[in-house]
């Protein structure tokens, strides 16, 4: 089961752009609700999103 990369999402909610970090669980299926996890809650800061989704990343690399 090969988990995707963290990334920054983005959803509009009520008029506003705002962003989380998460990642497919499953590269080898669809994505959908269900093969997602996130880190962390909705925030307008997608710069510290991307900082954090760096991080993850370069943790999954050193970690695996």
């Amino acid at each position: 089961m090969p988990a995707g990369k963290w990334k920054v999402f983005s959803n509009p909610i009520c008029g506003e752009m705002m962003y989380r970090v998460g990642r497919v669980i499953d590269t080898d299926k669809p994505v959908h609700s269900g093969n997602l996890e996130y880190s962390g809650d909705y925030t307008k800061d997608k710069e510290a999103c991307e900082k954090i989704a760096s991080v993850l990343n370069l943790k999954e690399l050193y970690h695996a």
